[in-house]
Formats: structure tokens, C-alpha cells, sequence
């Protein structure tokens, strides 16, 4: 869970690193600082590099969510919002899930992963930007359309389509909740290191501090329950997204469902599998 966002601990120098990663940090550390964490940029500078980003989300907000007669495009444009920022987040998943997996070839293959990332910021500021727009987007438009449905659902013709919907769809806005506190903490475990990991120097050996979080087992426990929700949001949403794009016909409704299943089935157990290795003694 923690290769593209984790690394070595504050203030631990370069006599630390494992030798077997060496040559992937050479060049990248620099006045003794961290490789695989790079010094974090003043709050000021994320802003200023953000704002441009920021201002044109809200622009396109805005004039998606104001109606515009005679086509009152609101709810469309909402769902393309949700679509499209859905199918950022679903592509993030899965790159981070394989890049994840290498913790199965051992400490030096995760470890030189870790590195690369991180040598390479441009990359790495680049995919964080794409992630907080598409994030911010994503939250934004399932808010509104939520509430959208329920006004609908009180003015009473859209009773019959909530009784005849999923226990999948329904629970969205909350799996969505508690997905979105489970990443907070998946960051502040990993990346802010803000979660105890006990008092150990990895010295930027990212595989030792992935087997040491989960060696707690509550935390292991809590990564594999969040993680089987990740999967009932995700079989939905996919499926959503073949809907809002409009190839969810009736000949091919069931084979795409069956496909948004199985990739978050697919997305689930990848992630699962690392939590439960440690907990089983298979990674040590």
C-alpha cells in the first residue's frame, strides 16, 4: 500500500540505506536528505502550483452545475464529471496495486520502485495533482447527484428505481465515506508517518516498513475490511461508467456488470494479498 507514497524516515542519512537499493538512490539524495521522501515544498508553493488547476475545476464546476436552457445539461454534465474522474481514480488503483505486488519479488524489487518514483518528481507531482483534481471531482459531483436523488426519491416517481436498486448502488455515498477515511489513514500511515510503525530505522528500505505496519493486526484488519468495501464501490462505479458513456445497452449490460465485478474483486484481493502475507508469515 505504500510504494508510491512512502519511504525512509526524517532524518535518516544516506549510511542507512540497504545496499542492495543503492544504486537506485544514487544522485537523488541531497544535504543528507531522505531519498525516497523528498523534502515536502512549502504550503505557499503547493498553492501557487495548485491554483491554476484548482480555478479551472471550478470554472468547469460552475458551469455544469448551473442549468442552461433550454437543455438543462446539470445532471448530465455531473454524471461525465463522476465518470470521468472515476475512471482517474479506477487507472490509479490499479497502477498502484501492481506497483504494490513487487513486494512479493522481495525487499530490492519494491525498494528500487520506491526510488524510481521518486527520482523522478516531475512524474510523481504530476500524478498527485491528477489525483487531487480528480478526487476533489469526484467527491463534488457524487455530493451533488446524491442529494439530487433524494430530493427526487421525496418528490415520489423515482420510488420504483430505488426499489429495484442494488444494495451496491445505494450504499455509494457511504462505502464512498468510509473509503475516503481509509485513504486519510492509509497516508498518515505510510506517508506522513503520522500512525506509529514502533521504533525501528528502515532506512529507506520500503519493504521492511510495509511488514512492520501490518504485523499490528487490527491495522492489517482494518486495510482488509476497507479494501472489500473498495471492491463493492468500485464494481458499481465501473458499471456506472459504461452506463453514463452509453455502452450499458441490454445486450451488454450483464457481461459489463460481470467485468465491473471482477475488477474490483481483482483490485481487492491484489491489495489484500499483501496484508494478509504479513499476518500469515509469508512476508517477513
Amino acid at each position: 500500500m505504500a510504494s508510491g507514497f512512502s519511504g525512509q524516515f526524517a532524518g535518516e542519512g544516506p549510511a542507512n540505506r540497504p545496499p542492495t537499493t543503492r544504486g537506485a538512490y544514487e544522485g537523488f539524495s541531497r544535504s543528507g536528505a531522505s531519498p525516497l521522501i523528498p523534502p515536502l515544498l512549502p504550503l505557499s508553493e503547493v498553492g501557487r502550483r495548485l491554483a491554476p488547476y484548482l480555478i479551472l475545476f471550478a470554472s468547469f464546476a460552475m458551469s455544469v452545475s448551473s442549468p442552461s436552457p433550454p437543455c438543462q445539461p446539470s445532471s448530465i454534465g455531473k454524471k461525465v464529471v463522476m465518470a470521468l474522474s472515476g475512471l482517474v481514480l479506477v487507472g490509479f488503483v490499479l497502477g498502484h496495486m501492481m506497483g504494490n505486488l513487487l513486494m512479493f519479488k522481495g525487499p530490492e524489487a519494491i525498494n528500487a520502485y520506491a526510488a524510481w518514483l521518486h527520482a523522478n518528481p516531475g512524474l510523481l507531482w504530476g500524478a498527485r495533482v491528477v489525483m487531487i483534481i480528480s478526487t476533489i471531482a469526484h467527491i463534488w459531483a457524487g455530493i451533488l447527484l446524491s442529494l439530487e436523488n433524494r430530493a427526487a426519491r421525496a418528490g415520489g416517481p423515482a420510488v420504483d428505481a430505488t426499489r429495484r436498486a442494488t444494495f451496491a448502488s445505494r450504499s455509494m455515498p457511504y462505502s464512498g465515506l468510509i473509503i475516503m477515511g481509509f485513504a486519510i489513514f492509509h497516508l498518515l500511515h505510510f506517508t506522513f508517518r503520522a500512525v506509529a510503525l514502533g521504533d525501528v530505522s528502515f532506512g529507506g528500505d520500503v519493504y521492511k516498513m510495509v511488514v512492520a505496519g501490518f504485523t499490528r493486526p487490527l491495522v492489517a484488519y482494518f486495510y482488509i475490511v476497507s479494501l472489500l468495501l473498495l471492491c463493492l464501490h468500485l464494481s458499481h462505479g465501473v458499471s456506472s461508467v459504461f452506463q453514463t458513456l452509453g455502452l450499458r445497452n441490454e445486450r451488454w449490460r450483464s457481461r459489463l456488470d460481470g467485468l465491473a465485478l471482477a475488477y474490483g474483486w481483482l483490485i481487492a484481493l491484489g491489495f489484500i494479498s499483501i496484508p494478509l502475507a504479513v499476518l500469515t508469515g509469508y512476508l517477513k
